[in-house]
């Protein structure tokens, strides 16, 4: 047909329909508005081929596809009814095409998919009589749907080995030509034959049994209990035929399988409020038999399966502790908890966490670049560390979790979770300056409070309320001398101090140290030069980031001095800092520099901190404040 004729046939609409999709399919770079625009002049296309023969179950499975892709590709940013919409046009067109051709394996995939995507929407809807049968009836239509996908996909490769043509290809021009039209379009309802395709629909129906099996799990009764496990014993059954069935794909079809073993057990527990190891042995064996399957000449597996394993582990470990510490507060006297929970520990506890730990590890060398498993592997030795029997276990994990988060940290700069989990191991280890300047990065990076509720068994309580007042302390405080501040004298007795560093220019500073520049505070000084952080000042200077003016190199002292030395005012003045002095950084700032730019540095480590000013000329320090013994920087926010 020449491009510039109009389609006349059902076949030449079918033909432009699925050049269209082709576009769709092949992702050929166009935006959201131009995709949605080439979806709906397919559903066009493919309306015209029907309304000229009626009989054509292709041009109705692609009147199907253009609604269904319209709906995925328009996601969130759509109205809820529209998608819902479009998907029922799919539905339906889907369900045309199957009364034509009852083993159309595409229009039999595409009413899987579709009811599946109409589940995700009515899910979202609330928990009405209406909606909750709604949501119940899409899913059990999406199953039987992938049930007959996946047995028509078995029967086509057992007879003629290829994929089921979507209609008849005759040996006309025109033929050719929409043979052609449906090769390019590489979609992958139209390869169902392949390991891959086998795969995809094995696990899309697993996955869809494993949500029914949820809701009922969710229901009261007893019957909904019974269903739920013979939901997941259905897709327990179908993946490991499956694995039988498609070999080449045997490790990716068992590690579904033992996810799905997985969610039984822990559906089993939570129904009977126990937390008993032994429910999940399946799920473990079955993880062991597919990571044997899939490991490679490296002698490694995906990471995945590691990151799997480790998970699963680790949740045994965790229920088991979570229960112990319910019990233990329950037990009549303190003999009785401390053997309890020292036996849990022992037996379940530390040997899971061990386990899971080894797991993450092993993830790591499989994908040494991978923050997620990093942090991962953190997250276990922190937990170890909080549970450990003796202080040199503890002290070892500590190490090893602040280790991994580091790396997290380095292969993810802007991940504000991981800044966080640092912060609460310098809070376990007592380092509270430098908890406290990685909660200020922290929030720098878009942290905030509720994210640490909300995280999963990671943040404990203590650091949470911790880390609320330091947060608070340091970033809202209500007026310029809080020295009198509930919440300030609680945290700032704690020693806490920040790690600064300004360069000759504001654009070498990083995003985290502007923020801290633009938030300083008053340093207390007392008779035995133990440093606290005593009133919280914040100071908005441009002075900070710029040029300063004035000529002045004297540092004002607020309070009694002792054994002062001054030299013409050029190098400075040296004083012993009295009971009550304050040294006012902001004054300082105003008044000791030079024509150049000087460098503050404040330095921190476990001991207290020194604070000087270094001439930009030459390297000798203009002036210094000592307060305890000198310690290397731990952090370098600058640069």
């Amino acid at each position: 047909m020449n491009a510039n004729q109009s389609p006349r046939t059902c076949q030449q609409w079918t033909a432009q329909a699925t050049t269209l999709l082709s576009k769709i399919d092949r992702n050929e770079p166009m935006t959201a508005g131009q995709a949605l625009a080439t979806l709906n002049d397919a559903a066009m296309a493919c309306e015209q081929a029907h309304r000229l023969d009626t009989s054509s179950a292709d041009c109705l499975y692609r009147w199907g596809r253009a609604h269904l892709l319209a709906s995925e590709r328009a996601g969130n940013q759509a109205d809820a009814s529209w998608r819902l919409a479009r998907l029922s046009g799919a539905v339906w067109a889907f369900e045309q095409a199957l009364v034509r051709d009852s083993q159309h394996v595409g229009a039999l995939l595409g009413l899987a998919r579709a009811c599946a995507a109409e589940a995700d929407l009515l899910s979202a809807g609330g928990d009405s009589p209406t909606t909750t049968a709604a949501l119940d009836m899409a899913l059990g239509r999406s199953a039987d749907a992938y049930r007959r996908a996946y047995a028509a996909q078995l029967a086509y490769k057992a007879i003629v080995g290829r994929s089921p043509p979507s209609t008849p290809v005759d040996e006309s021009p025109l033929g050719a030509a929409l043979h052609a039209a449906e090769e390019a379009s590489a979609s992958a309802d139209e390869d169902v034959t392949s390991a891959d395709a086998l795969v995809n629909t094995v696990v899309a129906l697993a996955g869809v049994l494993s949500r029914m099996a949820e809701l009922c799990a969710d229901r009261d009764e007893r019957i909904w209990a019974q269903a739920a496990d013979s939901l997941y014993a259905q897709a327990d059954e179908l993946l490991g035929r499956a694995a039988v069935e498609v070999p080449e794909c045997y490790a990716e079809l068992m590690a579904e399988r033992a996810e799905v073993q997985a969610d039984a057990a822990k559906t089993f527990a939570a129904r009977r409020d126990i937390t008993e190891p032994t429910l999940f042995v399946r799920a473990l064996g079955t993880f062991q038999q597919a990571i044997a399957a899939a490991v490679d000449e490296s002698g490694m597996a995906p990471a995945d399966l590691y990151f799997d394993l480790g998970d699963l582990y680790h949740h045994i470990a965790d229920a088991r502790l979570t229960e112990t510490d319910a019990y233990v507060e329950c037990c009549d006297s303190e003999e009785d908890a401390v053997a309890v929970r020292e036996n849990a520990l022992r037996t379940v506890i530390l040997p899971y966490f061990a386990h899971a730990r080894e797991a993450y590890r092993q993830g790591v060398r499989a994908a040494p670049g991978n923050a997620v498993m990093q942090e991962r592997l953190g997250d276990a030795c922190f937990v170890g560390a909080c549970v450990a029997l003796n202080d040199a276990e503890e002290r070892h994990l500590l190490a090893e979790a602040e280790h991994w988060y580091r790396s997290a940290w380095a292969a993810d700069a802007e991940d504000d979770e991981v800044v966080a989990r640092l912060a609460q191991v310098c809070h376990r280890q007592q380092r509270a300056g430098e908890c406290a300047a990685l909660l200020l990065q922290w929030s720098a990076l878009g942290g905030g409070l509720q994210d640490l509720k909300h995280e999963d068994n990671v943040f404990l309580p203590e650091f949470v309320a911790q880390a609320a007042v330091i947060y608070h302390g340091w970033m809202s405080l209500p007026h310029p001398s809080p020295r009198h501040h509930p919440s300030c004298r609680s945290f700032l007795a704690r020693s806490v101090h920040a790690v600064l560093v300004r360069p000759p220019c504001q654009s070498a500073l990083s995003p985290t140290a502007r923020v801290l520049f633009r938030r300083f505070y008053i340093l207390r000084l007392h008779d035995n030069f133990a440093t606290t952080i005593s009133a919280v000042w914040p100071v908005h200077r441009s002075a900070l980031l710029g040029p300063l003016a004035t000529k002045q190199r004297r540092i004002p002292m607020h309070g009694r001095t002792g054994g002062a030395r001054t030299t013409n005012g050029r190098v400075g003045d040296e004083r012993v800092i009295g009971t009550g002095t304050h040294v006012h950084i902001q004054s300082a700032f105003d008044n000791l520099c030079t024509r150049a730019r000087p460098q503050l540095f404040l330095l921190v480590g476990r001991q207290p901190v020194s604070l000087f000013v270094r001439s930009p000329h030459d390297d000798t320090t203009i002036n210094t404040l000592t307060a305890g013994r000198y310690m290397a920087p731990a952090t370098l926010l600058a640069g």
